[in-house]
């Protein structure tokens, strides 16, 4: 509690305070307008952020006052200041300025403030048909310079699958790999051939691939194990992208692991088993909510376990917080966390989705799709067999699977790819499909594939 040195607070007032905790700073000595600035500040808050939300508990509360500091003392117009902020980002100009460059906006807290600003020059260069695409490309560009890699004198240009974008602040290919497939079958215990495995990491690198999806419970172990054996040293551009939530049981079976102490041990497996010391993106995997209800011994609510990945991305053991297996509800929810990205099912026969990519598209949050060819699950829908996707594919000279990972590319900036598989020569096939362009009738024709699976509840 913020007082006032007036006399009338005795030692014992303050005791009451610290009795539960509390602590109980003063203001400075012959500061008289100092309870005027903190009374500003409340309103303040209150004004612009608190009064609009309704919130429910301490955890939710801290969540919400840390994005609003940020936004206040970083991006928030100060008449004092001349419209700047107290902190703003180097190369961050305020809308108006007689600078060239898009002007970019980024909704917070559910959409109740919104940050406006411009690149400048140096930083976005104009184009005839900017966008928010184009915005995202040139800001890849700029952090890696269309992945330039200089070795000892010799620099080396290394082409990213699908062009550039950016993941949690990092660049990274459009197309990345997914681990999944690594292990045995099942994602259970060893691959039936290592040699494999590993030369489909460092063949997947040597393509350009700087992004990664894995797993510790992929194995369990033996997806990370394997990474780490084939690519440690990693690369100092390459992105580890993990996910906590669920663990394996002695049969192989998935179990939830959603109370925070478990995502916190699910964050420090992966730390041990990939030997980094921090995660760059780590995702959140919910459960289903017919599954949650089954194990209601294990279910938390969302709040619990955002404020754990929070908490972890503070102590610096995680770069950025994702969310997969999402509703619009929850994802609604989580926005006011910052997420780097969100992974749910979606491809071009399933857009049950296009409800949370929409989301997405306006909180400026990257669209990782699982199974964007579908599932090898029974039942479900597999792209590479639609009759329509096999035509584009012949007038293309590509095949299927190209077909419908190019349609995810064009489908939408934000969207990044992580085909998953053991077999280099699908994973040339799968990062070749970055060239392949479709043509208008085309992606009119896949765009009029109808949904075939209902949204999650």
């Amino acid at each position: 509690m913020l007082r006032d040195r007036d006399a009338k607070f005795s030692r014992s007032f303050d005791d009451v305070f610290r009795s539960e905790g509390g602590e109980v700073p003063v203001t400075p000595v012959q500061a008289p307008k100092a309870n005027a600035y903190a009374e500003r500040w409340v309103r303040t808050v209150r004004a612009e952020c608190l009064d609009w939300l309704l919130i429910v508990g301490r955890t939710h509360l801290e969540q919400v006052l840390r994005v609003y500091v940020e936004h206040y003392n970083r991006h928030r117009p100060h008449r004092s200041l001349g419209l700047e902020a107290p902190d703003r980002p180097a190369g961050l100009a305020v809308v108006g300025e007689d600078q060239p460059g898009e002007v970019r906006r980024r909704d917070l807290l559910g959409g109740l403030l919104h940050e406006y600003g411009q690149l400048h020059e140096r930083l976005c260069a104009p184009t005839a048909s900017s966008g928010i695409g184009e915005e995202r490309r040139a800001e890849a560009q700029r952090y890696s310079n269309e992945g330039d890699r200089t070795m000892g004198s010799t620099k080396q240009q290394i082409q990213r699958p699908g062009g550039m974008a950016l993941l949690a602040g990092r660049p990274v290919g459009r197309i990345g790999f997914g681990a999944m497939q690594l292990p045995g079958r099942g994602v259970l215990g060893p691959p039936r051939d290592r040699a494999t495995a590993l030369a489909v990491l460092r063949r997947a690198v040597e393509l350009g691939v700087n992004h990664i999806d894995t797993a510790q419970f992929y194995g369990p172990d033996v997806a990370n194990e394997l990474i780490h054996a084939a690519l440690h040293p990693y690369p100092e551009d390459l992105v580890l992208v993990t996910k906590v939530g669920a663990e394996r049981d002695a049969n192989g079976g998935w179990t939830p692991a959603q109370r925070p102490e478990q995502l916190r041990a699910g964050v420090q497996d992966n730390l041990r088993s990939l030997a980094v010391e921090r995660l760059d993106v780590v995702n959140l995997r919910l459960l289903d909510r017919d599954h949650a209800d089954r194990t209601s011994d294990n279910s938390v609510d969302l709040d619990s376990q955002l404020a754990e990945m929070v908490a972890l991305r503070d102590e610096g053991k995680i770069g950025g917080i994702g969310i997969s297996n999402v509703t619009a509800e929850q994802l609604r929810q989580a926005l006011p966390v910052d997420l780097a990205c969100v992974q749910n099912q979606y491809s071009v026969l399933d857009r049950s989705g296009e409800p949370l990519l929409e989301l997405c598209r306006t909180h400026d949050v990257d669209w990782v799709p699982y199974f964007p060819l579908g599932s090898a699950f029974p039942g479900l829908p597999k792209v590479t067999e639609h009759p329509a996707v096999v035509a584009a594919a012949a007038a293309l000279s590509a095949t299927p699977a190209q077909v419908g990972l190019a349609w995810l590319l064009g489908h939408d900036p934000r969207v990044l790819l992580i085909p998953g598989t053991s077999s280099l020569d699908h994973l040339a096939e799968n990062l070749a499909a970055g060239g392949v362009q479709l043509d208008a009738a085309t992606t009119a024709t896949l765009d009029g594939l109808t949904e075939v699976s209902p949204p999650r509840q």
